[in-house]
């Protein structure tokens, strides 16, 4: 698929990420860098999960090509995998548009260690 070219918007959302290929590589490469300075992979994973989200790099499925990654990040660090699906889509969206809106993770990030403890407790990891 790749980098997209063109404006994509966030329904519901006043945001509007950047429009510019160039500057979407260069916000991914920012990310990258970003994610691997972090220590925890909780942190790394929520910064995945947030930065994808944020800079929209794609026509379509940003958000789910962030809940993959960062489940990648977990997965590599021998952690649990989320799946949001203790979480209402209400509250999920809220979140959402609460840090696309005003750069807020206080919501999202609580969303992020219930889900994380709902999946702690109900998925088993092969070690």
């Amino acid at each position: 698929m790749g980098i997209r070219q063109g404006l994509v918007g966030i329904t519901g959302s006043k945001y509007r990420p950047l429009d510019n290929r160039f500057q979407i590589r260069e916000a991914l490469e920012s990310l990258s860098k970003a994610i691997g300075g972090v220590k925890t992979p909780y942190d790394k994973a929520l910064l995945t999960l947030l930065g994808v989200s944020y800079i929209q790099p794609f026509e379509d499925g940003n958000k789910r090509t962030a809940r993959l990654a960062a489940n990648a990040v977990l997965l590599t660090h021998d952690c649990a995998p989320l799946s949001y699906r203790s979480v209402s889509l209400e509250r999920y969206r809220e979140a959402s548009l609460t840090f696309h809106e005003i750069n807020a993770i206080g919501p999202f990030r609580k969303i992020f260690v219930e889900q994380y403890l709902f999946a702690a407790e109900n998925y088993a990891l092969d070690a």
